[in-house]
């Protein structure tokens, strides 16, 4: 990516996220990651997160479409995000929010 040095994050693979927290738009790249990953470290200057199954769920739940998140990870990232990474993170939205666990007459039910 030729303008990495304005870009405040890395993504991996198996996503795992690295942001420099020093980055102009800290607070707001900050908000995005809370929203979608897991925090995993976050020292002064450099954080780490994690997006997870449980992670991507609650975002969906909070009406982040998964292909956005593809695309602010893509224009965040200082490196060319991976298309097995992209895939993975389809899949996995594709399958959240499918089913329900719904409560009546003191009985529990699974709704499609």
């Amino acid at each position: 990516v030729d303008d990495h040095a304005r870009r405040p994050i890395w993504v991996f693979p198996a996503g795992r996220i690295v942001f420099e927290t020093f980055h102009p738009r800290a607070p707001e790249v900050t908000d995005f990651l809370m929203a979608v990953a897991e925090p995993v470290s976050r020292p002064e200057f450099i954080h780490e997160y994690q997006i997870t199954i449980l992670s991507l769920s609650a975002a969906v739940s909070t009406g982040i479409d998964v292909e956005q998140v593809i695309k602010i990870l893509a224009r965040l990232a200082k490196n060319v995000l991976e298309e097995g990474f992209i895939q993975a993170i389809r899949r996995q939205g594709f399958s959240i929010g499918k089913t329900k666990l719904v409560l009546r007459n003191n009985r529990h039910f699974l709704e499609a």
